[in-house]
């Protein structure tokens, strides 16, 4: 016979969110408690557990589940609506107390420690008694084990000591690996009458793409005998040769002159770009627009397009005139780890009176030293994942040429995970996408002259 009793049917949402979070507690390998009966605003609570050990420190929990409690969601937040009884529960509990939501339409919870927001939003007391979320970062997942821990364990030092080899921490190197390399090197020599008939004429010889060595022998990538060889009018065709690139390398000076041909390659490379290129070293930078007027790129990070200013004037906050040029500049050269070539990246920023005339370096070298020093990772890493993106050229990877050769580079930086960490500073990717990637120059303001005597030119 048939019952006349029925289920309510809000008991299936109920459960499905208390059971979307044990899963979640299970994954942060923490205990969950149900409670057993009488429950009146505390569904359960979670015991943290450290490696292996439960540490007898209480988390109680209130869930609710359902879009029914989600309410003005817009703009990437919610609002829940307790009521004036619950609030005082909660907030009345000698342990924390979280409040977590269950969206069911996209499978997700969110979480708020209630006793620290009704602390620092005192309004929670006034109709509707609203307990604001946000969906980015309120979400309850397997990555909020560090906060949750810290809810119970307050001294950021003991936090740190007990979970450091309880989370992983991703480390990101500025080295970008090579996947394919240039296989054979030419080498040839001069002719001595041409050399001397060139001379005469006042014709230099286009060393730029090439390596000198001993003997007067010369390296290049590019084959000699190929139409448009730069050094053609002083070749010596019967001396021209090849070998192996790998076999190179085993000679003493097989690095060396690999490593110049390569780095020359690239600082044509980069001045196709539109980039500049100091006198010394290998640091390239952004020039100003025309006018000059400051230069702006969009790029796109791994999640969305941003916006960056590469050249641009820093206005003087005491006078209102520009007191100096901030071009984005990037230090780069190739390296050989054992048998793996990497790209080595190092961004910087190089200073000009009006986009073109330097600062001397005197002037400049101690105040960005350590202003610089300053920056965080979020704002290094911000700006190796530019200079990725603009080696890349939409490519998927990054190509240096070198004549009818090539370097090939992925677009990703070498890292890694470590089985230790430090709990408390870690961040999200999308948090450091979004830091500025620059910083207040003020202070070099101050530290400059009004004159600088001593001016290098572009």
């Amino acid at each position: 016979m048939r019952s006349s009793k029925k289920v309510n049917p809000n008991v299936w949402q109920e459960k499905s969110g208390l059971i979307c979070l044990q899963e979640i507690v299970k994954e942060l390998k923490c205990l969950w408690r149900p409670t057993p009966n009488d429950d009146h605003g505390i569904d359960g609570e979670v015991e943290i557990v450290i490696g292996d050990t439960p540490t007898d420190q209480l988390i109680k929990v209130q869930c609710k589940s359902g879009r029914s409690y989600i309410h003005n969601a817009r703009f990437g937040r919610f609002d829940y609506y307790a009521s004036e009884p619950d609030l005082k529960y909660w907030n009345g509990c000698n342990v924390p107390v979280i409040l977590v939501i269950h969206d069911p339409d996209v499978g997700k919870l969110y979480w708020r420690h209630v006793q620290a927001y009704i602390r620092s939003n005192p309004s929670v007391w006034s109709k509707p008694h609203a307990i604001r979320f946000f969906s980015r970062s309120d979400v309850f997942d397997d990555r909020s084990y560090v906060k949750l821990c810290s809810l119970v364990i307050t001294e950021e030092a003991e936090l740190n000591d007990l979970l450091k080899d309880s989370v992983q921490e991703t480390l990101r190197s500025n080295l970008l690996p090579a996947i394919e390399t240039p296989k054979t090197l030419f080498h040839f020599s001069i002719a001595v009458k041409a050399a001397s008939e060139l001379s005469e004429s006042g014709v230099s010889f286009p060393d730029r793409l090439f390596s000198k060595g001993e003997g007067g022998v010369f390296f290049t990538f590019q084959d000699p005998l190929v139409e448009g060889f730069a050094a053609r009018a002083w070749l010596d065709q019967a001396s021209v040769g090849s070998i192996d690139v790998c076999e190179f390398l085993r000679e003493k000076r097989g690095q060396r002159v690999i490593v110049e041909l390569s780095n020359k390659a690239l600082a044509v490379d980069l001045q196709s770009r539109g980039l500049l290129q100091r006198e010394k070293g290998h640091r390239f930078f952004f020039p100003p627009g025309e006018g000059p007027k400051a230069r702006e790129m969009t790029w796109q990070t791994p999640f969305r397009q941003a916006s960056r200013k590469v050249a641009y004037p820093y206005v003087s906050k005491k006078t209102g005139q520009t007191a100096f040029w901030v071009h984005h500049s990037l230090r780069v050269w190739f390296k050989a780890l054992q048998s793996q070539w990497m790209l080595q990246l190092e961004p910087g920023y190089v200073f000009t009176r009006d986009g073109a005339t330097f600062v001397a370096s005197e002037h400049v070298g101690r105040l960005t030293t350590k202003k610089i020093s300053y920056e965080r990772n979020q704002q290094v890493l911000n700006h190796l994942l530019f200079w990725a993106w603009f080696l890349d050229r939409g490519e998927g990877w990054i190509a240096i040429p070198c004549a009818e050769q090539r370097y090939l580079f992925e677009n990703s930086y070498v890292g890694g995970r470590t089985s230790f960490g430090i709990p408390t500073d870690r961040k999200r990717l999308t948090e450091l996408i979004e830091a500025s990637p620059d910083i207040d120059w003020e202070e070099l303001e101050r530290g400059l002259p009004d004159e600088t005597p001593e001016r290098e030119r572009t």
